[in-house]
């Protein structure tokens, strides 16, 4: 079988895609930490990551920082929710943190 650059089989092609990186940007986050919701309903998605060294909620638009809450504890997982189906359609950030929930609405 012959073998092609693109080829998945070939030696030392590792089958991950590389990531943006800014190591200036100062946010420390894992994928557990970050996902994209629309906090109006206005079809605008925002990206909402949690800080996990310096334990705090930042919501993203772009490259600019439109909002950050600090937390008490150290954030383990992110997840956005909806709890009703009333528009327009709010979303509740619900971040897990060591033993608590803390639950960010209406930005």
């Amino acid at each position: 079988m012959e073998t092609t650059p693109n080829d998945e089989t070939t030696v030392g092609r590792s089958p991950w895609i590389s990531a943006w990186s800014d190591p200036v940007a100062g946010v420390n986050s894992i994928s557990q930490l970050m996902t994209f919701a629309d906090l109006k309903d206005d079809g605008d998605y925002k990206m909402i990551t949690c800080d996990h060294k310096a334990k705090m909620l930042k919501v993203y638009k772009g490259t600019n920082t439109l909002y950050t809450a600090p937390l008490s504890e150290t954030p383990v997982a992110v997840e956005v929710f909806y709890d009703s189906g009333k528009k327009p359609m709010i979303p509740t950030i619900a971040v897990a943190s060591e033993a608590s929930i803390f639950y960010f609405k209406d930005f």
